[in-house]
């Protein structure tokens, strides 16, 4: 089952490389590390994460609309998650989604 949720932020550290996205959600087992997809558009720019099968669960975070995911990337993410408040991690983010770029669906 697909459990998605819309992004709250992204930001994007240059010096570390890392791209957070926070997001909304109310299952631990969402938390750890995944093998995750990252939802390209035409550009490059990141549209959404998809989680994977995420212990029993299938989160998807979204930044855009799903009509300009063009290609996937495989990537390992991390989960932290502050209540019900979670931040994925994506690092080497320049290289992987255009990150030092201004994201078009933020």
């Amino acid at each position: 089952m697909l459990d998605e949720h819309e992004a709250l932020s992204f930001s994007f550290d240059p010096a570390k490389d890392v791209l957070a996205i926070r997001f909304e959600h109310d299952d631990a087992r969402v938390r750890g590390a995944h093998d995750a997809k990252l939802l390209l558009d035409a550009d490059g720019h990141l549209v959404g994460v998809d989680l994977g099968d995420a212990r029993g669960v299938r989160p998807i975070v979204m930044l855009g609309p799903h009509e300009k995911v063009e290609r996937t990337v495989d990537a390992k993410i991390a989960v932290t998650a502050a209540g019900e408040v979670y931040e994925l991690r994506i690092e080497g983010a320049t290289r992987a989604v255009r990150a030092n770029e201004k994201n078009p669906y933020v």
